[in-house]
């Protein structure tokens, strides 16, 4: 056989039918025919599963057309699946929300690839794992109505001396706990923007899925 393939048989209704081995003998008496059948190995194709994502077989090399093969891999559900030899099997990664792809993501077979597609051939056993990258989204505190400052992680924003820092970036997901502190003689008033809006207390705690901007708004105290 060639390199990929294995012996199956003597074809039926030929001289070596009945021959087991890949050898046979063949007495010359009269005209004879007969003919072998081979069949593709069959390899393994194993995907770690990810975090923050998944691996889908895909039809093509087109990260755009199509959608994923039917009873295909689909992994974190099926991870493993065996592939004749030759056959070339397109694995798509697709981050979840807040992470991303970068051009260093796959790993293992797929090592080098900066595409969302990564075209595999089988001709041994392989395995393919893919790292998705956290998102950054910024933090802005747009201008104040009144006199005050706003901290937080990476935040002290007001328009004291050193309190020039609006604005910060956070990964997916981030808690982020900002404090509005009135200036003497003022009172904190409210919240407005994004998550904070509905916020009535001086402390805002809030989790950045996206760029979000907010502003504080400080009375006069009597």
């Amino acid at each position: 056989p060639a390199t990929g393939y294995t012996f199956s048989g003597w074809k039926a209704g030929t001289v070596c039918e009945t021959e087991p081995s890949t050898t046979c003998a063949v007495t010359m008496s009269e005209a004879r025919t007969t003919s072998a059948t081979f069949s593709a190995e069959g390899y393994g194709l194993t995907v770690t599963s990810p975090l923050h994502g998944t691996i889908q077989q895909w039809p093509s090399s087109d990260p755009n057309t199509g959608s994923k093969v039917s009873g295909g891999i689909d992994c974190g559900v099926t991870c493993s699946k065996s592939f004749s030899y030759g056959t070339t099997v397109y694995l798509k990664a697709i981050p979840a929300a807040g992470y991303k792809f970068t051009s260093s993501s796959w790993g293992s077979a797929c090592f080098g690839e900066t595409s969302t597609v990564c075209e595999v051939t089988m001709t041994q056993a392989r395995s393919v794992s893919v790292s998705f990258t956290s998102e950054t989204y910024t933090l802005t505190i747009g201008s104040q109505t009144g006199s005050g400052v706003v901290t937080g992680q990476g935040i002290n924003c007001g328009s004291g001396a050193g309190q020039s820092d609006c604005s910060e970036g956070f990964v997916y997901e981030t808690s982020v706990a900002l404090t509005a502190s009135p200036a003497t003689g003022w009172k904190f008033s409210s919240w407005s923007g994004d998550a904070c809006s509905s916020e009535l207390t001086a402390v805002c705690v809030r989790s950045e899925e996206h760029t979000s901007e907010l502003q504080s708004r400080f009375g006069i105290s009597y």
